[in-house]
């Protein structure tokens, strides 16, 4: 599509009830499009014929997608989760999409509509998007992937800067000490066997955040940031990056948090479903490729000084904050018990804090 996506229509305001919590505990649902959904959003576009329909099982369970065969090529189709729909939220991260496709960033096109070129269609109370589809496979956990992946970050942060929009990205104003405080008081609350691990979560969130505030560095949310930097959502082909994916998390917010996401995602090091078997160290090496592939790429004005005595700690933040966010109303991670799965998180948090000097050493000499 062509210039910016025009204001989304006023939204309905007849949402679908959300499901209450499983009785027993089980992975989240994923929400599948319906025939009638898929046909109702496409006819909104000029597509030509339609070939064939296919579900596309990855990402958010609450996101569903899929793929569309037509005569304009393969494209996706995405509802957005509920947690991510609101219009003028969507037509903000559209607006940046537009602006780095503009730049020759590797983002997926977005398709707009047949009669106002809009880039997203809203239909009861649900909001949807159309894209050109990438074949293409997620990061593979290489260091050279890492690298490169720390590269587009970098890239991206450089380009969007600057970038205004008629409509405006949420800022979260709390500190992330308060928002895991209300979380995990709330986990202990409920369900009494996790309250040791959230205690250990608590405290280590309150570490970085001290932390981080006698470091003095400038937590401001005044640029753009992707908001969701991981493995899934890079995508290659034959060892080239080809789509940045999934900007649904994209607002306003701090580069270091960006990166530190980054940092944490393409580095963990998991063991299956079990979580009492997963190791407490890192990727070091993949850590450090996308920390070389962020700095060789970005901006010197956006390194300091104090980048690498602070990433250590918003990785942290970022492991808890996730922590805190994936265990659900029934007090599991999706299949695994909650207890096991905060436990292997504080671990991991727990080996960033005995060893934040040391690899804040290994950052600043990367």
């Amino acid at each position: 599509m062509d210039g910016p996506p025009p204001p989304p229509p006023t939204p309905d305001t007849n949402p679908d009830p959300t499901p209450g919590p499983t009785p027993r505990p089980r992975p989240p649902e994923r929400e599948q499009l319906t025939s009638p959904e898929i046909n109702a959003v496409l006819s909104r576009y000029e597509l030509g014929k339609v070939s064939a329909i296919h579900e596309v099982r990855a990402g958010d369970p609450g996101a569903p997608k899929a793929l569309i065969e037509c005569a304009r090529g393969s494209l996706l189709l995405k509802r957005r989760s509920r947690a991510c729909d609101d219009p003028y939220l969507v037509a903000f991260q559209h607006s940046l999409q537009l602006r780095l496709e503009a730049q020759g960033y590797p983002v997926a096109p977005l398709l707009g509509t047949r009669d106002d070129n809009n880039s997203m269609v809203q239909l009861d109370g649900r909001v949807y998007e159309l894209f050109r589809y990438i074949n293409a496979a997620p990061a593979d956990g290489s260091v050279q992937g890492a690298e490169i992946a720390g590269g587009a970050l970098a890239r991206l942060h450089h380009l969007s800067q600057g970038h205004s929009s008629a409509w405006t990205a949420p800022e979260d104003r709390s500190s992330a000490l308060e928002r895991v405080r209300r979380r995990m008081d709330r986990l202990a609350s409920a369900h009494a066997s996790l309250e040791s691990a959230c205690a250990r979560l608590t405290a280590l969130s309150a570490w970085a955040h001290h932390a981080l505030l006698r470091l003095g560095l400038d937590r401001s949310p005044t640029r753009v940031i992707h908001g969701d930097w991981h493995p899934g959502n890079t995508l290659f082909r034959e060892g080239r990056l080809v789509g940045v994916i999934d900007f649904d998390a994209a607002r306003m917010g701090e580069l270091a948090c960006d990166l530190a996401q980054g940092l944490v995602q393409f580095s963990l090091v998991g063991g299956g479903d079990d979580p009492d078997r997963w190791p407490d160290t890192p990727g070091v090496d993949r850590l450090l490729a996308l920390w070389r592939g962020y700095v060789n790429a970005g901006d010197p004005n956006t390194i300091d000084e104090r980048t690498p005595e602070a990433m250590p700690l918003l990785m942290v933040e970022t492991l808890v904050k996730e922590a805190a966010a994936g265990v659900g109303a029934d007090g599991h991670a999706g299949r695994r018990p909650g207890l096991a799965f905060l436990a292997a998180i504080a671990r991991k948090g727990e080996w960033l804090e005995s060893n934040a000097e040391s690899l804040t050493q290994k950052l600043s000499e990367a």
